[in-house]
């Protein structure tokens, strides 16, 4: 970790998206969009704080995610106290990412989310808010066309999902250029490839 005064980021909502009113679910969508640009600044300060990243890009161009994945392992870190989760007679213990590593993953979705709209046509953010019991609800996501049966890319939650595989030391290299590459795939599909032409 490099010595960069680094503020984390505080979202408006305290829990799960799925417990609060849609209007304040609506309401974290629309500050999620807003506060954008300001952590976008705060990443890139971040990044290129760090002397071997000094000429990070932060173009928004694929290349970018290389350099960005590069580095981010290096900022992820876990809690000393791990979470204990009892599942019938099994006791699951596993590392619980520190609050800085939150506000990380929030960053750097954000950044791969923007690069993600950027690179591949026709995708957009949206916020699902029709069904509570799905994983994505109310969270920013990208989908194809604005529709979002096609599938949903939830930056954020991939951005976790990697954090957690380099504390538990299993993150290969490329993982941000190879998560952009799955969903270009995925939601690059046509219609016709989806069995809709």
């Amino acid at each position: 970790m490099n010595a960069y005064p680094y503020e984390c980021v505080v979202p408006p909502v305290d829990g799960p998206l799925a417990t609060l009113p849609l209007k304040v679910v609506r309401g974290y969508a629309a500050w999620f969009h807003a506060a954008m640009p300001e952590r976008l600044t705060v990443l890139t300060h971040l990044v290129r704080s760090n002397y071997a990243f000094l000429q990070w890009p932060a173009d928004h161009s694929v290349e970018s995610l290389r350099e960005l994945w590069d580095w981010f392992p290096s900022e992820v870190s876990a809690k000393e106290e791990p979470s204990r989760i009892q599942i019938r007679s099994v006791e699951i213990v596993s590392p619980t990412p520190t609050a800085r590593t939150l506000s990380l993953c929030i960053d750097v979705g954000m950044y791969f989310g923007a690069t993600f709209v950027k690179n591949v046509p026709d995708t957009a953010w949206v916020q699902p808010v029709k069904n509570r019991r799905d994983d994505d609800f109310g969270s920013p996501c990208i989908c194809r066309g604005g529709v979002e049966r096609y599938g949903l890319l939830n930056p954020v939650a991939s951005a976790l999902t990697l954090a957690n595989r380099v504390i538990r030391g299993k993150a290969r290299s490329g993982e941000f250029e190879g998560l952009f590459r799955y969903w270009e795939r995925a939601l690059g599909k046509s219609a016709a490839e989806l069995g809709e032409g």
